[in-house]
């Protein structure tokens, strides 16, 4: 299940809506507008920038090409370099969206960021 996450909203405990159900099932993810703030997303951005560049360093100093790793403009493993992105992955926010919708049973296998122009 993908839940993509946007600026602030205080959830106790979050129940779908039958129009998020439905958009679910069409569209294979969801929207959760204003889960966190944008105070709380900030760091997660710069966060992400950080590990960006840290690879593109890393490529460059094992002699590869960084551009190979960047050109599909996915990457994958953020919280296995920031505890920011292994801490948010934990939120109980995020986990009352998912246990909405698939239960319980939550396991985080991987995350990963689209960006552009890296």
């Amino acid at each position: 299940m993908k839940i993509i996450l946007s600026d602030y909203q205080e959830v106790q405990k979050m129940n779908l809506t039958p129009e998020q159900v439905e958009q679910y099932e069409r569209d294979g993810f969801l929207v959760v507008h204003q889960l966190f703030s944008h105070a709380e997303v900030e760091p997660l951005r710069a966060a992400v920038d950080e590990v960006l560049d840290e690879v593109r360093r890393e490529a460059i100093a094992a002699g590869r090409n960084p551009d190979g790793l960047f050109s599909s403009g996915v990457y994958v493993g953020l919280s296995l370099r920031r505890e920011v992105f292994r801490k948010t992955a934990r939120d109980p926010r995020l986990l009352d969206a998912l246990e909405a919708r698939i239960g319980k049973d939550i396991g985080f296998l991987s995350d990963k960021v689209a960006f552009k122009g890296k």
